[in-house]
């Protein structure tokens, strides 16, 4: 007996037992995904692999955070999202310039810098191909250096 998974759009994770497409129930576990958050509420702050998923920017002056090296986390996403009216920047580890504008083409094609506008809500999302975090979304306002 073979069993195959595959995980659909709309029935979510579906597991087949034989060619006839009879179906099994039962508990999947995905080990590797970060469903935690990470809160910046002090800073300066260098995040590692680990630290990808959501991060919230809290701190009550501008947070200065360090992003890791994107070598270290390929195919990982950070979504920082701002939760005060502070002007945090994001900063590459080599302080070389490994933020590419990825799908957003009115950004520059690289930086080294981002310095979100000083409003609470802005965010950004980026994901590293393992050589520079590529820009994959954006909410709010952003300078780019």
């Amino acid at each position: 007996m073979s069993v195959s998974t595959t995980i659909d759009s709309t029935l979510g994770v579906v597991s087949t037992v034989d060619p006839a497409g009879t179906t099994a129930a039962g508990t999947v576990t995905v080990s590797g995904l970060k469903a935690a958050t990470t809160t910046v509420s002090s800073t300066p702050v260098t995040l590692v692999a680990g630290s990808a998923g959501l991060v919230l920017l809290s701190t009550s002056g501008a947070a200065t955070v360090t992003m890791p090296d994107p070598s270290t986390c390929p195919g990982s996403t950070f979504v920082f999202r701002s939760t005060t009216a502070q002007a945090h920047v994001l900063t590459a580890s080599l302080n070389a310039k490994q933020f590419t504008a990825g799908l957003l083409a009115p950004y520059q094609s690289s930086s080294h810098r981002l310095t979100f506008a000083a409003t609470a809500g802005n965010s950004v999302a980026m994901l590293s191909d393992g050589n520079s975090f590529l820009v994959i979304g954006t909410s709010g306002s952003f300078t780019w250096t």
